[in-house]
């Protein structure tokens, strides 16, 4: 039986947009599910395999999404009431959004799909359920992925590969 800090992953969803919000900072809705993906993974690293909500993930080309917030967000967001946490899951989410939020969309999904546990779960055009205990065995290539996604910017023409600059030494 695995034990979990938060009671659902929408509650994990709408801390999420509330504290966006107070920032002045609109999440689309698929950065959402990066975020909920990034901090369940992230979670589940830093605390040995306990749940920060119980969820699924369901894969697919685009990277992990919850199916249960993605279907009540097909029709716009629903009202909820304020969504508070202990101060230790606030900090942790927050740690999160700070880290990830203000990155765009596309570089999430880039780093999230570019990751051997995606391609190694990733059939095309094939959804599949995602438990926790698949996250967290790879929790650890996530982190390498995100140490690496620092150098993809993005330019007028799409992403690109920035690495820092090595000039050649010149002989004696």
């Amino acid at each position: 039986m695995n034990k979990f800090e938060i009671n659902s992953a929408i509650d994990a969803a709408y801390w999420f947009i509330q504290y966006a919000d107070k920032k002045n900072f609109y999440l689309d809705d698929e950065k959402i599910h990066q975020l909920l993906f990034l901090a369940q993974s992230s979670y589940l690293k830093k605390n040995e395999q306990k749940l920060l909500f119980p969820s699924l993930f369901v894969i697919t080309e685009n990277g992990f999404f919850e199916p249960n917030l993605l279907k009540i967000f097909a029709f716009g967001r629903p009202f909820m009431p304020q969504v508070s946490f202990e101060k230790d899951i606030q900090i942790f989410l927050e740690n999160i959004y700070n880290k990830y939020a203000s990155q765009p969309t596309v570089s999430l999904r880039n780093l999230i799909i570019n990751t051997p546990f995606y391609k190694n779960l990733y059939a095309e055009n094939q959804k599949q359920c995602v438990c926790a205990s698949q996250i967290f065995s790879d929790a650890d290539n996530l982190e390498k992925i995100e140490n690496k996604q620092n150098k993809i910017r993005l330019s007028q023409n799409g992403p690109i590969y920035v690495s820092p600059w090595k000039p050649k030494k010149i002989g004696k």
